[in-house]
């Protein structure tokens, strides 16, 4: 099992770096749990780059499916993410 902590601050500045190095243009709100992602692009795209640096849904696991994203269509998605990988 992946042992994951809360997110800080830095982990938001991170998530932003990571998402705009793959072209999606994206807008981040610290929450008390977590923050929240709206993203232009392909939820697949934003998922693979959360997922491969070190994020995680409210499970404590990867990103890999759309029903983890919020009001999906091509070129538009949000989603929460609760946690990073320890």
């Amino acid at each position: 099992m992946i042992k994951v902590r809360t997110i800080t601050k830095e982990d938001k500045a991170l998530a932003a770096l990571a998402l705009m190095n793959a072209g999606i243009k994206s807008r981040i709100k610290m929450l008390n749990h977590g923050f929240r992602v709206v993203f232009v692009g392909d939820w697949k795209v934003a998922a693979q780059v959360l997922t491969e640096n070190g994020f995680r849904f409210a499970n404590g696991l990867g990103f890999a499916s759309a029903n983890q994203f919020h009001d999906i269509d091509p070129n538009h998605g949000e989603v929460f993410v609760r946690y990073m990988e320890a």
